[in-house]
């Protein structure tokens, strides 16, 4: 009885605390708001950006940290900015959006992000909310980068925070797999970091003119991590355990960002080094035929649109939280120094969680319609051919002709009894000017895979760049294929392991959402149709990474039927 009573006592305060967050929509928070935000010239903060200015009208200020470049200041860095395809419609639609934002020379590589007192001093009398997105995504990034910007920048920027007067939310942008080493399953809380954050800047700082020392020890350092990203990424997310009680933070963890489902345009991505942008676009130009995957694991990838509005959202929330605790001494004592709003933006729970193979398997579907002009041509003057089957491999060459003007067809045909295990195609053509058609092999065993990087890859590219030298052209497909392979080693580990990411507060925050929040700041993976998605996808790739124009379209389709 005490127990049911219990129950309904805890429904009944979590209904009040519901109400009370829903007592103002997000729009009007933003309303009359100073933004602070970091990592503007990136992929994910152009896109915030670009959300915060059109569905946040409202917006005061908007403060945007530019680093200077070697041969350009940072109102040009700004110029170039808003250069950008997705800021067409804010300049049609909102002639005066320049008006409310504002660059800060800054650094993220430096101490105190690279800001000016006078500007420290700006920020500090009159932000309302930080997103703090800057980081080196580059799993290859070297220890002393990757913390300068993904773990002191964070501390400093804590620091600053302090002294906001008018601060109402810090949200911090991780990865949902900060802390992915040794476990399967991922929750939305704070686990022990790698090594105290505080100790690592003051090693870095120690061996700050000896990178040599910082390479060495960079192995050991990094243990069972796979990379300086995730590893500085577990421990900058342990710099809010100490400040949950002062500051108004959460964390935000996405999964693998790809593009944009329809905002501010459909498709839109200028990230050329996320996983699936990197293997798909070498593999609609023809260069990828075999990759180091397990295709039977999930594919936890979400579109940037929802990743930004799922941000924002958190930040209305990490607010009205705050405002709540703070206004009951009681509660905010109990929650006080141990718990943090962390959130698993993650597809890898949603009903409609998909593969690898799946994932490969629908974008080849749309790459059929929709064919890179540069992924086919026929300059026939030697024939290489393959007969493959599951159990084995016969090689053989045929040398039969020569022409003046030296090229290359390479013929492939795929047996197999079974369709899952093959991504199949008829008909590969290289030239020593133009890259193959478009197909790959998915396979999880090293031994086979290099067996097929040999006979895909490096023969392929020995002959074409052999051929380059005779005809006094520079060799460049074997450079090409080893980089190709460097990638897929750096990438490896997360293309062979299943996490499970819970993202319970993912849900209740989109729970407390009202109905117009809901439509304008759309989250909810549940409700995405990836195979819609992935048309829109493959037409971004193909537009603002592969730099094709849509007027070749009926071209490539053309040499697609040849």
């Amino acid at each position: 009885m005490l127990f049911r009573k219990q129950k309904r006592f805890d429904a009944m305060n979590r209904e009040k605390e519901n109400t009370e967050l829903r007592s103002q929509d997000i729009i009007s928070f933003f309303d009359d708001s100073t933004i602070f935000l970091t990592g503007v010239t990136g992929f994910l903060g152009q896109v915030l950006l670009s959300k915060l200015l059109t569905s946040c009208s409202g917006i005061r200020k908007i403060f945007i940290l530019i680093r200077e470049k070697k041969n350009k200041g940072i109102n040009e860095r700004f110029k170039e900015i808003f250069d950008a395809l997705i800021f067409d419609k804010i300049k049609s639609e909102y002639p005066h959006y320049l008006d409310k934002v504002i660059p800060i020379k800054g650094d993220c590589l430096k101490p105190i992000l690279g800001l000016s007192k006078t500007d420290r001093l700006i920020l500090e009398k009159e932000v309302n909310v930080i997103f703090h997105v800057a980081a080196t995504i580059r799993f290859n990034a070297s220890l002393k980068e990757a913390v300068n910007i993904n773990v002191r920048s964070t501390r400093d920027l804590l620091n600053i925070a302090k002294n906001m007067t008018m601060l109402q939310a810090f949200v911090y942008v991780s990865t949902v797999f900060s802390s992915c080493v040794g476990r399967t399953i991922l929750e939305e809380k704070l686990y022990e970091p790698p090594i105290q954050a505080n100790n690592l800047i003051s090693w870095i700082d120690l061996l700050n003119d000896d990178a040599t020392i910082i390479d060495r020890i960079t192995s050991g350092l990094l243990d069972q991590y796979p990379n300086t990203y995730i590893f500085t990424k577990a421990t900058a997310e342990n710099l809010f355990d100490s400040v949950c009680s002062e500051l108004p933070v959460s964390i935000f963890r996405p999964a693998i960002v790809i593009s944009t489902a329809k905002e501010p345009i459909p498709g839109w991505i200028n990230n050329g080094r996320s996983i699936p942008v990197v293997f798909l676009t070498a593999l609609f130009k023809g260069l990828l035929k075999t990759v180091l995957i397990d295709k039977t694991k999930k594919a936890d990838i979400v579109p940037a649109d929802y990743v930004i509005n799922g941000l924002i959202s958190s930040a209305w929330y990490t607010a009205q939280r705050w405002k709540i605790l703070k206004n009951d001494p009681a509660k905010f004592e109990v929650i006080k120094g141990r718990e943090i709003p962390i959130f698993n933006f993650s597809s890898s729970e949603t009903k409609n969680c998909i593969t690898w193979r799946q994932f490969v398997n629908e974008n080849l579907a749309m790459e059929s319609e929709l064919p890179s002009s540069s992924s086919l041509r026929i300059l026939s003057t030697s024939s290489v051919m393959f007969l493959m089957a599951e159990k084995y491999v016969v090689y053989s060459i045929i040398l039969f002709k020569m022409l003046s003007d030296v090229g290359l067809t390479l013929n492939v045909l795929y047996v197999s009894s079974s369709n899952d295990d093959w991504i199949t195609f008829l008909g590969i053509y290289l030239s020593v000017r133009v890259i193959w058609a478009c197909s790959a092999i998915l396979n999880k065993y090293e031994f086979v895979h290099r067996i097929y990087v040999f006979l895909l890859h490096l023969i392929p590219a020995f002959v074409v760049d052999t051929v380059a030298i005779l005809r006094g052209k520079k060799p460049k497909m074997w450079q090409l294929y080893q980089k190709m392979h460097k990638m897929n080693e750096l990438f490896l580990y997360f293309l062979i392991r299943n996490w499970s990411s819970p993202s319970n507060n993912v849900k209740e925050l989109w729970n407390n959402l009202g109905e117009r929040d809901k439509q304008i700041f759309n989250f909810n993976l549940n409700n995405l149709k990836w195979n819609e998605y992935f048309g829109d996808y493959v037409m971004g790739l193909r537009l603002y990474v592969v730099k094709d124009d849509l007027d070749t379209l009926s071209y490539a389709k053309k040499k697609r039927k040849m």
